[in-house]
């Protein structure tokens, strides 16, 4: 498997995932803060994921996708 193709943003209180090759897009989402605490973490169900962020501080968090291959891909996004 290649890594996977990954976008995220956040747009109001949600953080937008999307992946652009999704039939390798198998593993999971993880949200963390800046100091590393795991705040989420979902499966990976589409192409495109939206994950509610209304229960967290504004700040900068990370997207990480696990792929079930060991291959993880990070981005950085912020919460208004």
């Amino acid at each position: 498997l290649k890594p996977v193709e990954v976008a995220a943003y956040a747009f109001g209180n949600k953080v937008n995932i999307v992946f652009g090759n999704a039939s390798e897009a198998n593993g999971t989402v993880l949200i963390t803060d800046v100091t590393g605490h795991e705040l989420k973490s979902e499966n990976i169900n589409a192409q495109i994921m939206h994950i509610d962020m209304s229960d967290v501080a504004a700040g900068t968090y990370f997207v990480s996708v696990k792929q079930s291959n060991g291959t993880v891909t990070t981005k950085k996004v912020f919460i208004d």
